[in-house]
């Protein structure tokens, strides 16, 4: 599940402080204008990153959509908007899964990359959750995706 259109994008306008913005009006955390900043391109990648997949769908652009989202993610329980963030990490765990769908390893695609990748995710996720049913959740779908990417061999070694 995406994050909603415009989500991210932040007010304009300051506080007052130097160096501060505008208010969330969810959470009523003084968001910094660096901050919005940074909400602001990470919601425009996943935009521009949709489009592209719209267009054609490949494994690279999947995952690239799936790091974007876990940094936007990170980003946004920055600001306390859990919601929102936990919207982007499902949505980025999601992304992770088309793209490993789509990778051929025995054609050269990075699978354990992607596994790496989706793991690494998916720890990333667990470490924000309060609910620890759905941390452990996360947490074994991680050890399950980097086992997995540990089994991959680079090569013949002869």
């Amino acid at each position: 599940m995406a994050p909603a259109a415009g989500a991210g994008a932040g007010a304009g306008g300051g506080s007052g402080q130097q160096g501060a913005g505008a208010g969330s009006a969810l959470t009523g955390v003084d968001v910094p204008a660096w901050r919005q900043q940074q909400l602001q391109l990470f919601e425009r990648a996943r935009q521009l990153y949709q489009q592209a997949i719209s267009q054609e769908e490949d494994a690279l652009t999947w995952s690239n959509l799936g790091d974007c989202l876990m940094q936007y993610a990170e980003a946004l329980w920055g600001v306390a908007r859990g919601q929102e963030a936990e919207e982007a990490c499902r949505a980025s765990l999601a992304a992770y899964e088309t793209a490993c769908s789509l990778t051929d390893a025995e054609d050269g695609g990075d699978l354990p990359g992607l596994l790496c990748n989706w793991g690494v995710g998916a720890t990333t996720a667990a470490e924000h959750l309060a609910d620890l049913g759905a941390r452990g959740a996360l947490l074994q779908q991680a050890v399950a995706r980097l086992s997995a990417c540990v089994g991959f061999t680079r090569g013949d070694p002869e």
